[in-house]
């Protein structure tokens, strides 16, 4: 299970609010960074080429 990686609570609802509509399963989990700031990873249990898919578009989303 590959996972998109947001950087702060913004990029969480982009996330989310990315992944709601397609209901598309996923579960986060929160981690802390080198320095010590939250970051959260979404898992996304689908196939690589659809993972691709919407790692493009949360970069997109949030660029």
């Amino acid at each position: 299970m590959d996972y998109i990686l947001a950087e702060g609570d913004r990029q969480l609802g982009v996330c989310l609010r990315m992944l709601y509509p397609e209901q598309t399963r996923f579960k986060i989990s929160s981690v802390l960074n080198d320095r010590g700031k939250l970051e959260f990873q979404v898992y996304i249990d689908l196939d690589t080429d659809r993972i691709e898919y919407y790692k493009n578009k949360f970069d997109t989303l949030t660029s």
